[in-house]
């Protein structure tokens, strides 16, 4: 009997092993893919020397001015309750 529980729990140790290795290999292999990856996911295309330029700033200054405006209102509703 204690022949048997010897091999048992042999193999529980080796498919422990097995199991992290597996871990193991696909998290290194996820590593190389973004690691090789990279360069194509942030790849862009250029531009010629005639384009002009647009500016960001169109309606982001009145969103923000707003969003703040609307957080104060809030923070006032909700203290004065």
């Amino acid at each position: 009997m204690a022949k048997v529980l010897k091999s048992l729990n042999s193999l529980n140790k080796k498919k422990l092993y097995t199991n992290h290795m597996k871990k193991y290999v696909l998290a290194m292999f996820l590593g190389a893919a973004l690691l090789f990856t990279t360069n194509k996911l942030s790849a862009q295309p250029g531009f010629e020397d005639d384009v002009d330029d647009v500016p960001v700033d169109g309606g982001i200054s009145l969103l923000v001015a707003s969003s703040v405006a609307y957080g104060i209102k809030k923070f006032k509703q909700k203290r004065t309750i």
